[in-house]
């Protein structure tokens, strides 16, 4: 059975690359076990671009998803990255329930990814939550729902729960990556 790894062997192999060899005392993969293959080149050791899609929260899980760009979180460091075009994101974060006037915005950033990829953020965007019954909802598309791989639970969920959830993303690989970003194997 394979080892699960975890938010802290991330950061800890992370702090290895940071430091060159000999330097605070490392000890890499390759000196504590040398008999062993080395691991051809997975996904999780690329970085995860996410592209924020706000279908009309209250703004709550914004600030959250904001948090983690402050020194505390960091995602950066672990190599997750929020950018502005779809086109370039591995994932797309989407918060608050699905409004009407959403629907055709939504559907051109969906269709903009080259593997379309939903991470539902909130309570909202998962079942509406306290938004239930209101006429300014729609419902989400079919190729929107089929390209749900995750969600993160809460009102707002703190940005560690977010953090958890996109760094599992990350080291699950899957999330993959279309032709044109796929990873080289060494």
């Amino acid at each position: 059975m394979a080892k699960q790894t975890t938010l802290r062997d991330l950061t800890f192999r992370h702090i290895l690359k940071m430091f060159p060899r000999n330097q605070l005392h490392t000890i890499t993969q390759e000196e504590q076990a040398p008999t062993q293959q080395k691991p051809s080149r997975a996904w999780s050791g690329r970085s995860l671009w996410v592209r924020h899609l706000d279908c009309g929260s209250c703004n709550g899980c914004e600030l959250e998803l904001n948090a983690l760009e402050n020194p505390v979180y960091d995602a950066q460091h672990l190599g997750i990255e929020i950018k502005s075009s779809p086109r370039h994101a591995d994932v797309i974060a989407m918060t608050g329930p699905f409004t009407r006037n959403l629907v055709e915005a939504a559907q051109l950033t969906v269709g903009a990814m080259p593997v379309p990829r939903v991470v539902l953020i909130g309570d909202c965007a998962i079942n509406r939550c306290i938004y239930q019954g209101s006429y300014a909802l729609a419902e989400r598309p079919p190729e929107i729902e089929q390209a749900i791989i995750a969600e993160v639970p809460g009102c707002p969920p703190t940005p560690q729960q977010i953090l958890d959830a996109l760094c599992q993303l990350k080291l699950l690989g899957s999330t993959g990556h279309s032709q044109g970003n796929a990873p080289s194997s060494e």
